[in-house]
């Protein structure tokens, strides 16, 4: 849902006065005359912090609960109303009580409810949902048309062609978009638990020999967070490399155990996530506290990984580099293998599946 005009409702906490606009005339000269300003106005340098006070203020007067774990993300709960009770039971939560989930993005509000007057809150431009499947997905079609509607490329042939990475065109980025403009997450009702994945490429950048880190994490059969980054220290070994990536995703791990639990999903929390990757040394280095010659000198930080595997929050698993989905996020890899991997990631052609747009 988007706010209209969502700054101009900011409550003003300071004194503040503006000159008037021009054409403004009054009985007494108007050069000595300026406005206090109550409300919020756009170029205000303080108008998006003033929307975001009075509207955290607004959620918190209507018993919505801010989560300690992400400050963008309200819930309200209380009992279902009779009406609700007696409806068709929503399977997609475990949650029994009535459950309001608001996510704030500046002046767009993305709401989730159980019940049928509230669902009808939520904006679908972007949703399409299949019930009796289970399924839930999430695509950008429309945004894309647009943005080649607007290059005139909308009528383009979009073609795999190999180049060399140095190669680049200003207009080729958009080719790829509209080939799978028709693509999309889909997440399964009875999906998999969360379950995490990291991989790195071990001295990949060959101006400086730094690796890159990819990881990811995925739940009910799809993508919900992921990253590919350089490496800011220089790794001597690809355990080093993976190391770091691992100790990375586990940082995110643990926030989304949180995350999730604070939002009701307390399941998540009942056994250790699991974090897969396909470097057997790395594995050791995480479940072991041996001080060896070729990785004493590895940052402490990056021991936070072996923390929680101690704890039970985490464990981790082997994985073959074949089947292993964070391999796409730390390098160029052959086409069949993409495809695979965008797969694994729950990201798939939504053309030839039955889903209707709500």
């Amino acid at each position: 849902m988007d706010v209209t005009t969502a700054f101009l409702n900011g409550e003003v906490d300071s004194e503040l006065y503006v000159e008037q606009p021009l054409g403004i005339s009054t009985e007494h000269s108007p050069d000595k005359f300026v406005c206090l300003l109550k409300k919020g106005l756009y170029g205000l340098k303080q108008a998006g912090r003033l929307w975001n006070h009075t509207l955290h203020s607004h959620l918190h007067e209507n018993s919505f609960k801010q989560l300690a774990h992400e400050p963008c993300v309200y819930i309200w709960q209380g009992e279902e109303s009779q009406e609700a009770k007696i409806s068709e039971k929503d399977e997609c939560t475990n949650i029994n009580s009535r459950l309001i989930i608001l996510a704030v993005y500046v002046d767009d509000l993305v709401i989730a409810t159980k019940s049928k007057e509230d669902r009808n809150w939520v904006k679908t431009t972007l949703v399409i949902r299949d019930k009796p499947r289970g399924i839930l997905s999430l695509d950008q079609a429309h945004y894309i048309t647009e943005v080649l509607r607007r290059f005139k490329m909308e009528n383009s042939n979009p073609v795999s062609t190999p180049l060399d990475t140095s190669v680049r065109f200003e207009a080729l980025g958009l080719n790829q978009p509209m080939k799978t403009a028709s693509y999309g997450l889909v997440y399964q009702q009875n999906g998999d638990d969360l379950e995490a994945y990291s991989d790195a490429d071990w001295g990949g950048d060959l101006s400086d020999r730094k690796s890159t880190s990819g990881w990811l994490l995925k739940l009910s059969g799809g993508a919900i967070a992921r990253k590919s980054s350089k490496q800011r220290c220089t790794a001597l070994s690809t355990v080093e490399a993976e190391y770091i990536a691992a100790s990375d995703c586990a940082r995110e791990v643990i926030w989304m155990r949180n995350l999730l639990a604070e939002l009701g999903f307390l399941e998540v929390k009942q056994h250790p996530t699991m974090l897969k990757m396909d470097n057997n040394g790395t594995m050791e280095l995480a479940k072991n506290t041996l001080i060896l010659q070729r990785t004493k000198h590895i940052d402490i930080r990056y021991h936070f990984l072996r923390e929680h595997i101690k704890s039970g929050k985490i464990s981790v698993k082997r994985c073959p580099t074949q089947q292993l989905t964070a391999d796409v996020l730390t390098k160029a890899i052959p086409a069949p293998r993409f495809a695979q991997c965008c797969a694994e990631l729950g990201v798939h052609a939504l053309d030839d599946a039955p889903n209707k747009r709500a």
